[in-house]
């Protein structure tokens, strides 16, 4: 939810988008001119995925990518190619961002929306299974797990989970590249947006251990034409050239980007080291089962959950003008378009209880590359003054 200025603009931003100058993607540009090769898998678009899939390959596994115009279309596409019948009962989590719901409506499928672990945030494999024997097991025909704020899942229980239950998986790491590890059989989708921490503008990326996980995800993406024939409906999917290159700009950039906010996530930690009983803030327990690489990276959005009202909290920094969002709340079972959606929480009626109490407990802090130290230290003095 986008919190408006109450008279213009905000004096400390919530997100500011640190994408390349325009003089770092010329040259590419100026490639494009010389080819005359805007889209359609040009070799841009190929340099960026390869680059793409050296990056996820990690701990001796190989993974596959494939490039798409947004993370939605790419979830939708690989939802598509899970061959489910139309109807199907899909099992997303309550806490998430409203594409991973709508990505499951436009494949022809249904939502059930879970609650959450409280301490990861997530739909774990035990709120899964839990789920399944609540629905009788038969009527949930697939799963999709979320990396909540770009904490990564556990990908190697998700494997376990599948193969223990024979029900599909698809991670959605939409704010966890390349911080996500991919699966060994499930596909792991992420989003490229600019508000992304890795960022290009618009795209998405979908990675496999599954070569023909990746092939028919890319047919799918391209009308589902092969040698000129339509062999199943698909759809336009694919990331254009100019995207791509930004891409490949980024990547020269990466490691700069991540000590930033590396830097900036440690400062937010020193400033709230001695409120723990007041403020927590999301992600910095670790949860390192699921990190690309096995290292500990930034989570893409700095999150706190609060003893008090988190609205005290957000009233104080509005008399500052400081911004804050509530990342993925209200919770999808309290929206109208999924207020008919199949629930599968502990509270009355199924209501998921965790992400419920979220809504009044917590929120999104400035985070991006652009703050500086004081700004840090003045938000983080107006939100403890709050708590008191």
């Amino acid at each position: 939810m986008i919190q408006k200025h109450p008279t213009g603009e905000w004096r400390i931003k919530c997100l500011v988008p640190d994408l390349p100058s325009p003089e770092a993607v010329i040259p590419y540009l100026y490639e494009m001119s010389d080819n005359r090769w805007y889209a359609n898998f040009g070799p841009i678009n190929g340099r960026f995925e390869e680059a793409c899939k050296k990056l996820l390959t990690t701990d001796g596994q190989t993974c596959f990518v494939s490039s798409f115009s947004s993370a939605t279309a790419a979830m939708e596409v690989v939802l598509v190619a899970k061959g489910l019948e139309r109807g199907a009962k899909v099992l997303v989590p309550s806490l998430t961002f409203p594409a991973t719901a709508l990505a499951v409506i436009r494949s022809g499928y249904e939502p059930v929306l879970s609650d959450i672990d409280p301490d990861s945030y997530q739909l774990t494999p035990e709120i899964a299974k839990a789920c399944l024997a609540k629905s009788g097991g038969e009527d949930i025909a697939a799963v999709v797990p979320v990396a909540p704020y770009g904490i990564p899942v556990d990908i190697d229980a998700w494997e376990d989970f599948q193969v223990a239950t024979g029900v599909p998986v698809l991670v959605d790491a939409a704010a966890a590249f390349p911080v996500q590890k991919p699966g060994r059989t499930i596909p792991v989708v992420y989003s490229l947006h600019a508000t992304k921490p890795f960022g290009i503008g618009e795209g998405g990326l979908v990675a496999c251990g599954e070569p023909a996980v990746i092939e028919k995800a890319r047919l799918l993406s391209n009308f589902g034409f092969e040698h000129y024939e339509i062999v199943t409906p698909g759809s336009n999917a694919k990331m254009g050239e100019y995207y791509a290159a930004v891409g490949l700009v980024q990547l020269a950039r990466r490691e700069e980007l991540e000590a930033r906010r590396a830097h900036l996530w440690q400062k937010y930690c020193d400033v709230f080291a001695g409120a723990s009983d007041k403020v927590h803030i999301i992600g910095s327990a670790g949860y390192s089962g699921g990190y690309s690489g096995g290292t500990v990276a930034i989570p893409a959005n700095l999150l706190i959950e609060t003893k008090v009202p988190i609205q005290k909290v957000v009233d104080a920094c509005i008399t500052k003008s400081i911004q804050t969002r509530h990342w993925y709340l209200p919770p999808l079972h309290s929206q109208q378009a999924f207020a008919s959606c199949l629930q599968l929480g502990d509270g009355e009626k199924g209501l998921p209880l965790v992400a419920d109490r979220l809504m009044q407990h917590m929120t999104g802090l400035p985070f991006h590359n652009f703050l500086s130290d004081d700004d840090i230290e003045e938000v983080a003095a107006v939100v403890l003054k709050a708590t008191i």
